[in-house]
């Protein structure tokens, strides 16, 4: 099917291409090529929303990629809510947010190859006399072991950040943030296609929400879709 989705792109059928990419994600295939390559066919074809939801799905796999944060860029600089959203966080949030380094699937995968490669290099010349014991041996095996806990702590905050508070990204052209779960209650503002923000609680079809900007409030679930 990926090169279903290519022969469509070079026969200029984003429209195809962006079906097929879809039919993908919800089969459960993930990657950040794929997202990459549909944010830019939604962009295309003029939907914002789902151009900056496919961008931040391929971030969430590959943070560091250079092509798609400046497409990402790009897209935030037209949509019509102009709200701060860095996409190059300081040390200090690259500290405290792993994910923004490494993703999650790539920190648990270094946890585990580390893990192993240490209680290899612990156990295995006990267990097979082939492979004789090196006096570094012991000091690399507490070091690997040190190593891959650091890094199934990062791999749980960073599970913990996305799953927890998870962020989703507002697909209607326009929808309104009220101050209550609940359409009678007062607005708070109105937000936008395109527009990231956090999700803090979700009541019924209500989701509460926060701004980059500090801004918190309700919207209708039907409004958003996480990333």
């Amino acid at each position: 099917m990926l090169q279903d989705a290519q022969i469509a792109i070079r026969k200029g059928e984003p429209k195809r291409a962006i079906e097929i990419y879809e039919k993908l994600h919800e089969q459960g295939y993930a990657s950040a090529a794929m997202y990459h390559n549909l944010g830019s066919l939604y962009f295309k074809v003029g939907n914002k929303g789902a151009a900056v939801l496919a961008y931040e799905r391929a971030l969430a796999m590959a943070p560091t990629d250079a092509q798609t944060l400046e497409n990402l860029a790009l897209v935030r600089e037209s949509l019509e809510d102009q709200i701060d959203q860095s996409l190059q966080p300081n040390l200090g949030a690259r500290l405290l947010n792993p994910q923004w380094t490494l993703g999650r699937n790539t920190l648990a995968f270094g946890a585990t190859f580390l893990l192993w490669l240490g209680l290899g290099l612990l156990f295995l010349p006990r267990f097979w006399s082939k492979i004789p014991t090196q006096k570094w041996m012991p000091g690399v095996a507490w070091t690997a072991l040190g190593l891959s806990l650091l890094l199934f702590v990062a791999a749980s905050f960073a599970f913990y950040q996305t799953e927890k508070r998870p962020a989703a990204v507002v697909i209607s052209s326009e929808t309104p943030m009220h101050l209550a779960p609940e359409k009678i209650s007062k607005e708070v503002r109105k937000i936008h296609e395109g527009l990231k923000l956090s999700i803090l609680d979700q009541i019924g079809g209500w989701y509460q929400v926060r701004l980059s900007n500090g801004d918190e409030g309700w919207v209708m679930g039907k409004d958003l879709v996480r990333i």
